[in-house]
Parts: structure tokens; C-alpha cells; sequence
């Protein structure tokens, strides 16, 4: 809208022909001093000083007042010409508005359709992961006190990983077994199961047990790495032990071990072995050897550690799929090169630890 003020008939009337306004408003100095400003309209003011006016002017036109020098335009000593000259003022505020206006429409045209394509993408990755979901080698197993998750991920080379979680009337066992023949690893496999449905066993069984079928492996000091871990339920103490290359993490500093390049013997279990008790509301995370293999880029044992506690921070929901999803971004995108398996504890924050 364009607005007259302060102009009497005959300067209206002028203003009106010379400048082609079809449609325009008249407005006395009163009016205009007194009256809120229409934002992107023109106002052109004849002998007005805007330090009269109080108000917002952010969106609004001022022709006929020089606001660097502070100096009021007279329109009734302006000829034709002068107002032909203000006419090109006023086509070139229209025209600078209508490119703003063109400019802000293409923008809000342009965030319609990147919220359209992110909620599409949103809902894309929403499906995927639930087909993920139903297809993945994942277990989950609940227990007074405490709660174990473990997923798999097949990869492209040769020999396979293992991981149970069982218990009996006294214990929880928790074992990974990474070899690099899938005959093997089938045979694991099956004692594993077979001593998963004893009523009671102890860890020295359960090792002497790994221990004689491990006898019959070619290059088994080679190939063959585990972790046997024996939690106990009433005072969650951890009886364990680890041969070769996996990593324990804790959200408790002094939980967290590295690899243990220590052959599957009987000469060397004290130098595997591992205890400590569990704290209320402890999170563990195991990275299996398979899983460091996929992890190469990490230079050091630090780099390792802060990337897995930034997910251990997060709680169990969805954990171990986030640190396979990072395992993958890590990869490209392409196959895993090695098989990799994760297994993750937490300790409920009202455990009832038995410390007599």
C-alpha cells in the first residue's frame, strides 16, 4: 500500500496523476503521528520529520525525508519531473520487495521439500532397522539382578564366533569362543549347549571341559580364543578368564582389560585369570576378536576405550545395534571382513548384592 501524507487536494491530486497510483491512501500529519505503520507499505511524506514519529519501522518505505541529513521534502515545490524521478524510487521499492517476496518463496519451497525428503529418509531408516531387526543374530537374557545382551555379525573370512550366556541353580556362565574353523567352532558350539542344560556346574568344569576338546584342533594355541566368564548370583563376584584378543570394558575404570595374548592351556590360567565384583547399575561391553579386527582404525587403546563408553553412557536400548551400525560406518558400508560379536552387561540399579 502507498500513503499520501501531509498532502493537501491539489498536491494529491498531482501526486495521484503523475505517478499512476490507482490505489493509495491519504493520511494528515495528525494521523500519521498518531496511527501504527503498515508494514512493507511506502509512505511519502511531505514536510514530515520522522523524529515526530515513534514507533517500528523495520518493513516499512520512507520516500521524502532524508534520514542521513535529517531533511523534510516539500512536495509543493516539486515539479512533474521531480515526482517522475520518485515514481522510479517507488517501481524500484516495489521491485526490490517482489524480488525479496520471489526469493523468500523459492526458500520456503525449497525447507518443504527437505522436510519432505528427511521425514521420506526417517521413514525409510525407521523400516530398515526393523527389517534389520527381525533378521539379526541377536539374544537377550534376563536375570535377577542383572541382564545380557549379545548380537552377531557374520563377516566375509573364514572361522566363526560363538557366544552363550547360561546359568545354573548358583552361577551365570557368559563364554565367547573365537576360532578360525567353522568345524571347530560347530563343536564348541554343541558342548556349549550340552552343558547349558546341567543343573550345576563349576568353572573349573566348565574350562577342563573346553580345555580336552581344544586338544583336538590343529593349531588350536594359534587359532583359538575365549572368554569364560562365571558370575556368581549372590554376591555378583566375576570368576573369568581370557585367552587372546578381547576386550573387557566397564563403565567402572578398574573393570576395564585389554587383550591377553595367553595361549588356551592349562600352564597358563592364573596368568588368564580375571575377578573382580560388580557394582550396582555396572555396564560391561565385550568386543570380541572378530569385532577389534573391524575396528583397525582405532590406533590406540584410549581411542578404543572413548568409543565404546560414549555408547556405554547411552543405556542398553538399542546399544549393541548403534555400536554394529559405527562398526559399518567405520567399514564404508561394506561386509564386514571379519565375524564379529558383542556382548554387553548391566547391573540393575537396585541389585541385592549378598558382600557377607
Amino acid at each position: 500500500m502507498i500513503y499520501l501524507v501531509n498532502f493537501d487536494k491539489k498536491q494529491e491530486d498531482l501526486a495521484r496523476t503523475v505517478l499512476g497510483l490507482k490505489s493509495c491512501n491519504a493520511l494528515s500529519k495528525s494521523e500519521f503521528i498518531d496511527s501504527d505503520l503498515e508494514e512493507s507499505s511506502i509512505y511519502l511524506l511531505n514536510s514530515i520529520d520522522l523524529e515526530m514519529k515513534v514507533g517500528n519501522y523495520k518493513g516499512v518505505h520512507f520516500i521524502g525525508y532524508n534520514c542521513e541529513s535529517k531533511e523534510c521534502i516539500n512536495f509543493s515545490n516539486l515539479d512533474k519531473q521531480s515526482l517522475h524521478n520518485t515514481k522510479h524510487i517507488i517501481s524500484n521499492l516495489l521491485l526490490s520487495r517482489d524480488k525479496e517476496s520471489y526469493l523468500f518463496n523459492r526458500i520456503k519451497q525449497a525447507n518443504q521439500r527437505i522436510k519432505k525428503l528427511i521425514l521420506t529418509l526417517e521413514s525409510d531408516v525407521d523400516n530398515n532397522k526393523k527389517r534389520y531387526k527381525k533378521v539379526r543374530n541377536f539374544l537377550k537374557k534376563d536375570f535377577k539382578n542383572v541382564s545380557f545382551q549379545t548380537l552377531f555379525k557374520v563377516g566375509l573370512n573364514s572361522g566363526s564366533e560363538i557366544q552363550e550366556v547360561f546359568e545354573s541353580h548358583s552361577h551365570i556362565y557368559w563364554v565367547f569362543i573365537h576360532t578360525d574353523n567353522y568345524e571347530a567352532s560347530s563343536e564348541f558350539y554343541s558342548i556349549l549347549a550340552e552343558l547349558s542344560n546341567k543343573v550345576e556346574i563349576s568353572l573349573n568344569f566348565l574350562v577342563a571341559t573346553l580345555l580336552e576338546k581344544s586338544k583336538y584342533l590343529p593349531n588350536r594355541k594359534e587359532n583359538l580364543q575365549l572368554f569364560i566368564g562365571c558370575l556368581s548370583k549372590k554376591d555378583l563376584k566375576l570368576d573369568s578368564y581370557l585367552f587372546g584378543n578381547f576386550y573387557l570394558l566397564s563403565t567402572q575404570r578398574d573393570h576395564i582389560y585389554f587383550k591377553k595374548n595367553i595361549p588356551f592351556d592349562l600352564d597358563f590360567l592364573e596368568r588368564a585369570k580375571i575377578s573382580f565384583q560388580f557394582a550396582r547399575d555396572e555396564k560391561v561391553l565385550i568386543l570380541s576378536p572378530g569385532a577389534l579386527q573391524n575396528l583397525d582404525t582405532f590406533k590406540t587403546d584410549d581411542e578404543l576405550v572413548a568409543f565404546v563408553l560414549k555408547h556405554l553412557e547411552l543405556g542398553k536400548d538399542d546399544l549393541l545395534d548403534e555400536i554394529m551400525l559405527d562398526l559399518a560406518d567405520i567399514q564404508k558400508g561394506k561386509f564386514f571382513d571379519f565375524d564379529a560379536s558383542l556382548g554387553y552387561l548391566e547391573v540393575s540399579k537396585n541389585a541385592i548384592i549378598d558382600i557377607s
